[in-house]
């Protein structure tokens, strides 16, 4: 590898040198011997990459092979681990309790709870909230009030709250006395979801919107998932309803209310 000014007398290079690099004072020539160095260095350098990634993908048969189960089951139990410490740690540091569930009785009562994902994202305490479904008092309730007035934040505080105690769950209340339930139902606005085991899957029904091309407006497609999730829910479902048969009265509302 030869360095030269270019001001110097460089013909030699540049008959029996490649010029490699250049700025505007220097230029770089590579000789014969040396291109060929680095030819064969980039080829040494494909081929130990070939052999690395066999290497690679064979240890991974090995692992796969031999120690597949091992690590499965390993990971599982890592897994598990971390979500109950996580639970722990929230339930420490934002003052959880434990819930209360009773047998042979139907009920839901939450006494002071709290959405735990406002609580967590907003500066500004929760405003606590109590619900009490069924034992004295009826197993269904209706939520009115303005816009921004909190009506969601407290379906919703209900349905986590259900789910997150019968996970094994301390919950975001001062006390909390429900049953066991199967199902859950919610329809948050434009989105239906159906979980048919709470502490296993959650699936998304299709966002309720219009299908002129079936001749069914967005009011029909609501009712229509509204009647699905009536004909499912059995006595132990909790059902959550929220912004149901938007831009019609409160008349509507209340009979498709009393329904069920």
């Amino acid at each position: 590898m030869v360095t030269a000014s270019v001001n110097l007398n460089i013909s030699l290079c540049c008959v029996s040198g490649h010029c490699c690099y250049r700025t505007r004072k220097v230029r770089r020539y590579h000789t014969p011997l040396v291109r060929k160095k680095i030819e064969e260095r980039a080829r040494y350098r494909e081929l130990r990459t070939i052999e690395a990634n066999k290497a690679y993908l064979s240890f991974l048969n090995q692992v796969i092979n031999k120690f597949y189960t091992i690590l499965r089951d390993a990971v599982n139990k890592l897994a598990i681990a971390d979500c109950l410490l996580s639970l722990a740690v929230v339930a420490v540091s934002n003052n959880y309790t434990k819930p209360e569930f009773t047998d042979g009785e139907d009920v839901l009562e939450i006494i002071d709870g709290r959405h735990p994902m406002v609580e967590a994202l907003q500066a500004d305490p929760f405003i606590p909230n109590s619900v009490t479904m069924g034992a004295k008092e009826t197993r269904s309730k209706i939520i009115t009030g303005p816009n921004m007035g909190g009506k969601s934040s407290v379906v919703r505080m209900v349905a986590l709250i259900s789910v997150m105690a019968q996970i094994g769950s301390y919950v975001p209340a001062k006390a909390v006395r429900m049953s066991m339930v199967d199902t859950i139902f919610t329809r948050m606005g434009g989105a239906c979801y159906r979980t048919l085991n709470p502490y296993h899957h959650l699936t998304q029904l299709p966002v309720a919107s219009d299908e002129l091309s079936k001749g069914r407006s967005t009011f029909m497609v609501e009712m229509s998932e509204t009647s699905d999730i009536l004909h499912h829910a059995s006595e132990k479902s909790l059902v959550i309803l929220d912004e149901l048969g938007r831009g019609t009265s409160t008349f509507d509302g209340v009979s498709r209310y009393f329904t069920r």
